[in-house]
């Protein structure tokens, strides 16, 4: 219904004749209120399905349970600027240029490997060593489609 709307609005612009400038904008109203009742409709049935949901709940976990639904936000999508500042917007992307980030901040490449203790002073094993490369993540194209359906 948008296309048609937005299609009749370029015909009224186009339209030289009175008479078809005004039943083209009369359609184009029609097809407006349309809209607006579907919209409504949806709404509607949207708020209808909360309170339903609501109303299946225990008398005690009611109204926990319609501030959670009330206050529920969308989650907005994780934005990040790579090295030469280009921004990511791609979920795989970001996982990948995130944990590369953070392999070279907890990295030292001045020290090989095998330079690093396998246990701490305390003689209790190292979680953390600051110390060795790790290597760059690369993701293929199977282990890329494996990622999206787990993030999404």
């Amino acid at each position: 219904m948008s296309d048609e709307r937005r299609n009749l609005k370029l015909q009224i612009g186009n339209a030289r004749d009175c008479t078809k400038v005004a039943e083209l904008k009369h359609r184009r109203n029609v097809l407006s209120h349309k809209v607006r009742e579907r919209s409504r409709r949806l709404a509607e049935a949207l708020l209808d399905d909360r309170v339903a949901e609501i109303e299946k709940q225990k008398d005690n976990t009611k109204m926990y349970r319609a501030v959670h639904l009330l206050q529920r936000k969308r989650q907005q999508p994780i934005t990040v600027n790579n090295k030469s500042n280009e921004t990511l917007v791609q979920p795989v992307d970001v996982a990948v240029e995130i944990i590369n980030h953070f392999s070279a901040m907890f990295t030292d490449a001045s020290l090989p490997p095998s330079a690093c203790p396998a246990t701490t002073v305390s003689g209790t094993p190292s979680r953390l060593r600051k110390c060795g490369t790790l290597p760059l993540v690369s993701i293929t194209a199977e282990h890329r489609a494996q990622i999206t359906c787990q993030l999404s």
